[in-house]
């Protein structure tokens, strides 16, 4: 592949796919806290599972095309299991979850 085909593939990731995929991790991460809100659920395993999916069900979206599919979604899986675990620290720090107790 030339280095300008290169370049504009690059292009259209980062401006056309990455907003796609920003806007459906805050929609369905929305709906996955107000989930574990109600249900008061603050184990860690549960938002990591949920971070995990959440990466899963955006990439599946976002790259439903490119053809190696879904064998290239473990480092984002990981890395949304990392960011629901950090959600979660952040949101029981700051009080976000002010009635759910402590686990």
């Amino acid at each position: 592949m030339p280095a300008s085909d290169a370049f504009i593939s690059f292009v259209w990731t980062f401006f056309l796919y990455l907003p796609f995929a920003y806007g459906a991790e805050f929609v369905l991460g929305l709906v996955a806290w107000q989930l574990l809100k109600t249900y008061r659920i603050t184990s860690p395993w549960f938002y990591a599972a949920g971070g995990a999916l959440i990466a899963l069900a955006s990439f599946a979206l976002v790259m439903a095309r490119v053809s190696n599919g879904l064998f290239s979604a473990l480092p984002f899986v990981v890395a949304g299991a990392i960011s629901g675990l950090v959600f979660r620290s952040l949101a029981l720090r700051l009080g976000v979850n002010a009635n759910v107790s402590r686990t």
